[in-house]
C-alpha cells in the first residue's frame, strides 16, 4: 500500500513498516523538519521517500511529485499538518476529515465561536490583544486561563489566580506567541475546576464508530502539563453520555468525514463536563498505545486503514485497563537514578540520565520519560505501578545560581 504520512512522524511510520516492510511510505513536510527529525534506518532503507513542501505555497509540486503514484491514503501525523493532510486527501478524492473541521480544530478561538450556538458547554472566553482587555476579563470572570490559539503540548499556556499576575503571564504568554511561525494569539478562558478528561473519537464517513474516555493527571505546579493518562477512565454512566452527546453534536455540525478526534474536557464537581479544546489528529503522548492495550486491538493501524477507505471493525469493550505515567524530580541537576532495572519489565522511556537538568515542567518536551503497565484489574495495576514510583527515582541536586 502506498501512504502519504504527512509530517515526519516515527511513530506513524514506524507502525506502517510494523504491519509491513513493503508499504510505501511518503512523507511530505517542511525541509526543517525532514533535516531535524531522524528515520530509523530500516524504514528509510525500504519503500520510503521525502518530499519537501513549503507550508506558505500550494500543493501543486507535491501533486505533481505523487502523480506516478496510487495513494491509498493521507495520514495528518500532527497537528501542525492536519490542514495539509486534508487539501492533499481532497486533491486526491481520498477520506479527510473535512474542510471545517480543518478550520475550526486549528484554532482555539474558532472553536469557541463555532461552539457557541451548540447545544454543548464551554467555558466564557475572550480573545486578548492587550492587558487592559486581560484585565477587563479578570474583573468580570475571575481566575482565568491564557493560551495560545494555536500551539499544542500546552506550550504558552498559563494559570492567572491574581490580579497581580496579569502583566508577567500575559507578556510571558504574547512572547511564546510572537516566536512561533505562524505567529498566534491569545485567548483567555473562565477557569473550571474539576476533574480532566479526554475523548477519543473515530469518524468514518460522517458515523461514530469508536467511542473512549480517558482520565488525564497533571503535574501539580502552575503549568497544564500532563503526568500521566488511564484508559479506560472510570466515570458514571451519565457522564459517559453526556460527553458522547456533545461529541456526536460537534462531529455533525462540524460535518466531519473520517477523522481521528482527541477532545479535552473538564468535569465539575456536580458532573457538569466543558469541552476545553478538540483537536482533528491523533491523541499524543502514548493514549493511542493504552488504546490498543485496552481495547485488545491496534487502534493506530485501524485508523490508517479508515483512512485508505478500507472496512474496519472496532471493538467497542475493554479486556483491561491500560495506564501511563511520566516520572517526576525536583528541579536541579541529576546525580543519581535508583532502580532504572525495575522499568525493564515495562514499555518505558527514560529521557534523561545521570548530569542533566530537570527544569520546571512547564510544557511536554521538559518531561523525563514514562512507563506504561496494564492489567484486567485496575487495583493490581495500581498496586505495580505505586510499586515501580517507590522504587524507581530521579534524584536531583538543587542548582545554585548566583
Amino acid at each position: 500500500m502506498n501512504f502519504v504520512l504527512v509530517g515526519k512522524s516515527v511513530v506513524v511510520a514506524r507502525k506502517l513498516y510494523s504491519v509491513s516492510s513493503q508499504n510505501n511510505i511518503i512523507v511530505v513536510d517542511e525541509s526543517s523538519y525532514l533535516d531535524s527529525i531522524s528515520m530509523p534506518a530500516e524504514i528509510q532503507n525500504g519503500p520510503y521517500i521525502e518530499i519537501s513542501h513549503d507550508s506558505t505555497k500550494s500543493i501543486a509540486k507535491v501533486l505533481q511529485a505523487l502523480a506516478t503514484v496510487s495513494v491509498d491514503a493521507v495520514i495528518p501525523a500532527f497537528e501542525r499538518t492536519v490542514t495539509l493532510a486534508n487539501e492533499l486527501a481532497k486533491a486526491l478524492n481520498l477520506p479527510r476529515i473535512g474542510d471545517l473541521g480543518t478550520k475550526i480544530f486549528r484554532n482555539k478561538a474558532a472553536l469557541r465561536q463555532f461552539c457557541q450556538p451548540l447545544p454543548l458547554n464551554q467555558p466564557a472566553y475572550q480573545e486578548v490583544n492587550s492587558i487592559s482587555q486581560l484585565s477587563h476579563f479578570f474583573k468580570q470572570h475571575g481566575p482565568l486561563i491564557l493560551k495560545p490559539t494555536g500551539l499544542a503540548g500546552s506550550l504558552g499556556v498559563v494559570k492567572i489566580t491574581s490580579s497581580e499576575q496579569l502583566e508577567a503571564k500575559f507578556s510571558s504568554s504574547r512572547e511564546i506567541c510572537q516566536k512561533s511561525q505562524p505567529k498566534v494569539s491569545l485567548i483567555a478562558e473562565e477557569m473550571i475546576t474539576g476533574s480532566e478528561y479526554s475523548c477519543e473519537y473515530l469518524v468514518n464517513n460522517g458515523q461514530v464508530v469508536f467511542q473512549n474516555i480517558t482520565k488525564k493527571f497533571k503535574f501539580h505546579n502552575d503549568f497544564f502539563v500532563e503526568s500521566g493518562h488511564l484508559v479506560p477512565a472510570i466515570v458514571n454512566d451519565n457522564l459517559k453520555q453526556n460527553i458522547y452527546r456533545m461529541m456526536n453534536c460537534l462531529v455533525e455540525a462540524a460535518d466531519i468525514g473520517t477523522a481521528v478526534l482527541h477532545a479535552e474536557w473538564l468535569v465539575t464537581a456536580n458532573n457538569q463536563a466543558y469541552l476545553v479544546e478538540c483537536a482533528g489528529r491523533r491523541p499524543g503522548d502514548r493514549i493511542v498505545d493504552l488504546i490498543t492495550e485496552a481495547y485488545g486491538q491496534d487502534f493506530l493501524w485501524k485508523y490508517c486503514q479508515l483512512l485508505a477507505n478500507r472496512s474496519v471493525v472496532f471493538e467497542q469493550k475493554t479486556i483491561k485497563f491500560a495506564s501511563q505515567t511520566y516520572f517526576d524530580a525536583q528541579p536541579g541537576r541529576i546525580v543519581q537514578i535508583k532502580r532504572e532495572d525495575i522499568l525493564k519489565k515495562y514499555p518505558h522511556q527514560l529521557a534523561v540520565a545521570v548530569g542533566d537538568t530537570v527544569t520546571t515542567f512547564s510544557d511536554s518536551e521538559k518531561r523525563l520519560g514514562y512507563f506504561i503497565v496494564s492489567d484486567p484489574d485496575y487495583f493490581k495495576l495500581e498496586d505495580r505501578r505505586k510499586s515501580v514510583l517507590q522504587q524507581f527515582k530521579i534524584v536531583t541536586n538543587k542548582l545554585v545560581t548566583k
